[in-house]
C-alpha cells in the first residue's frame, strides 16, 4: 500500500507550499512534540482506512497535529487557520467541515497544540498518472477532537 504514503506525502508538500514559514511533514518525526519547536508545525498522519481492494471506494480518517511555539504570534490557532484556507484551496478534494479539538499548553517545552481529524472518502485510482492525484471525487469531514 505505497500509495497511502504517496498521498500523505502529496499532501504534506501542498500544505508546506501554502502554509509559508510552517513546517509541514507527511508523518511523526521521532521525538516530535518532546522538544521545543521554534516554528510552528504540522504533521499529516492516517488514522485508519477502510478499502474494500485494489481501486474502488476508500474511506481513511487523516489526523492533522499542530504545534506552536508558547510565545507565537496568533498561536496555533492561526495555524488552524491556515491549514483550513490551505484545505480549502484543494483542487482534487471537495472539502466539507473543519474542525479541531481544544488548544493545550505544553508547559515544559512552552509550546500549543492543537489536533484535527478529517474523514476522507473518494475513489481510488491505482492505475494513477504518477504526475495527477491519487484520489479522485473525494468529500472531506472533519470531527473535532476532544481530550484524550
Amino acid at each position: 500500500m505505497e500509495w497511502i504514503s504517496s498521498m500523505k506525502k502529496e499532501l504534506a508538500d501542498y500544505l508546506e507550499e501554502q502554509m509559508p514559514g510552517v513546517g509541514v511533514m507527511a508523518e511523526y518525526p521521532p521525538r516530535w512534540g518532546r522538544r521545543p519547536c521554534k516554528v510552528p508545525q504540522v504533521a499529516v498522519g492516517l488514522n485508519s482506512l477502510s478499502w474494500a481492494g485494489k481501486g474502488g471506494q476508500v474511506q481513511m480518517e487523516l489526523r492533522f497535529d499542530l504545534l506552536a511555539p508558547g510565545d507565537w504570534p496568533g498561536g496555533c490557532h492561526q495555524v488552524f487557520e491556515s491549514l483550513c484556507q490551505a484545505l480549502a484551496g484543494l483542487t482534487t478534494y471537495r472539502l466539507g467541515q473543519i474542525s479541531c479539538g481544544s488548544l493545550t499548553y505544553e508547559n515544559q517545552w512552552d509550546q500549543l497544540s492543537l489536533t484535527a481529524k478529517a474523514s476522507l472518502e473518494g475513489l481510488l485510482d491505482l492505475e494513477y498518472d504518477p504526475q495527477g492525484p491519487l484520489l479522485r471525487q473525494v468529500v472531506v469531514q472533519t470531527e473535532s477532537m476532544g481530550k484524550g
